[in-house]
């Protein structure tokens, strides 16, 4: 069982430094987020809404700053840029629709004009 402390604010699982004095816990996520509430300052820039790749990887390269700055937590980094993936890939979809349906249009006028060709020589 385990003993209570008299100052009763050092947990068994906090290491003492080299001089005895307890170190500070590192910082969790919870903690992050109270200070980004206190301090405003402290978030992400606001960005419009990305409309196409490049706006993404702009947003994506300013958010690599913020991370190794220290302004945001790896960890909310990493969910962004998750979320960034995504958008990527949804936008790399539609490219792909729209240049399908451009070759498409193109493969049915060819085959108009082949047609027409083999009309005028009958």
């Amino acid at each position: 069982m385990e003993r209570a402390n008299k100052g009763g604010n050092e947990t068994p699982s906090t290491p003492k430094a080299a001089t005895g004095k307890r170190s500070k816990p590192p910082l969790r996520l919870k903690t992050v987020v109270a200070l980004d509430r206190l301090h405003p300052d402290r978030r992400l820039p606001r960005f419009d809404p990305p409309e196409n790749a490049s706006d993404m990887r702009k947003l994506l390269a300013h958010l690599t700053i913020e991370v190794r700055e220290g302004r945001i937590n790896p960890q909310l980094a990493v969910r962004i840029a998750f979320i960034a993936g995504v958008f990527l890939r949804s936008s790399e979809i539609e490219e792909l629709r729209e240049v399908r349906a451009e070759m498409a249009e193109l493969k049915r006028r060819f085959e108009e004009q082949e047609q027409a060709k083999k009309r005028a020589r009958i």
